[in-house]
């Protein structure tokens, strides 16, 4: 393809410092919709930049771009030591024949499978985390599918919450219906227009306790992200628990939730003796108990 409206070149090392999405950190998954050619490379300029310099493997996995091209692209954005990082194996380009649909097809579970074990191959290599960026047009083709995607990105949340790993996933509104692409990104904890503004953070952040079975909602939960906390309640009840363990969910870091997800955590803490919400404060307190219609106090926070 080629650049058409590319920002002038900026100087090596400079990439990283104005960013939106700086603020991102390991555990979080999100989503970005992108209107253009030229605003995710970017986005992707600086998140491999700060990657660089934290020390992270990275792993950029291409559809738009020639893997030649993005390094070229990131390098003309002021990335530093680029091929370098390539040459060395802290930067890996893929494509998506490479990766996505390395077995010719596209399967969730096998994918997930695969980025667990590029996650642990990195912790073994001596990385501080992994990072990851995914130009997600490969959906479209024949040997994928919307519909299996959106699966994937609900369910690999549970992998990103052990906190050794960060995505970024794109989305070209161009390419993508509507009702798809709102699929999409609703699987995601987060999501954005690309680029995001430089002091943006992730709406909501889910992370496993450590010692427990059990995670920890940070943030807001709203229509834009209630399937990801619906889909990690699921996975700790009945994958993560043996029979009858105590599952806990500390709400201590919620700041908002909306009474479709309220609903839920009533309904689930009323069937499932084993699971304990705690930390709620007022406000998540008060809807739950409204839609309730009792005060749930003695069943929750003790």
């Amino acid at each position: 393809m080629a650049w058409v409206n590319l920002p002038e070149p900026r100087p090596a090392g400079s990439a990283g410092r104005t960013g939106g999405v700086r603020g991102l950190e390991p555990g979080d998954h999100v989503s970005l919709v992108i209107t253009d050619d030229e605003s995710w490379l970017v986005v992707a300029a600086d998140y491999v930049s700060d990657g660089l310099q934290l020390r992270h493997k990275i792993i950029l996995c291409t559809d738009m771009l020639r893997p030649e091209a993005l390094i070229a692209g990131l390098e003309y954005l002021g990335v530093a030591n680029v091929w370098q990082a390539q040459a060395d194996g802290q930067l890996e380009v893929m494509t998506a024949e490479q990766s996505y649909l390395a077995a010719g097809r596209f399967d969730p579970e096998e994918t997930i499978t695969a980025w667990a074990g590029e996650i642990d191959m990195a912790r073994r290599q001596g990385y501080a985390a992994l990072r990851m960026v995914g130009d997600m047009g490969w959906a479209l083709r024949p040997a994928a599918g919307v519909e299996p995607l959106a699966r994937y990105e609900v369910q690999i949340n549970r992998v990103f919450a052990q906190g050794h790993a960060m995505a970024v996933c794109l989305y070209d509104r161009r390419l993508f219906t509507t009702s798809e692409l709102a699929a999409l990104v609703a699987a995601h904890p987060a999501t954005a227009t690309c680029p995001p503004p430089s002091d943006w953070e992730p709406t909501l952040r889910m992370r496993y306790l450590e010692g427990q079975v059990g995670a920890r909602l940070s943030g807001e939960v709203d229509v834009s992200n209630r399937q990801a906390v619906a889909a990690m309640l699921s996975h700790l009840l009945d994958h993560l628990a043996a029979a009858d363990a105590e599952v806990v969910l500390d709400l201590s870091e919620l700041r908002l939730i909306d009474g479709a997800t309220a609903a839920l955590l009533v309904r689930t803490v009323q069937k499932r003796a084993n699971l304990r919400l705690v930390g709620r404060s007022q406000p998540v307190a008060a809807l739950m108990d409204l839609v309730s219609g009792a005060t749930l106090a003695a069943v929750i926070d003790t």
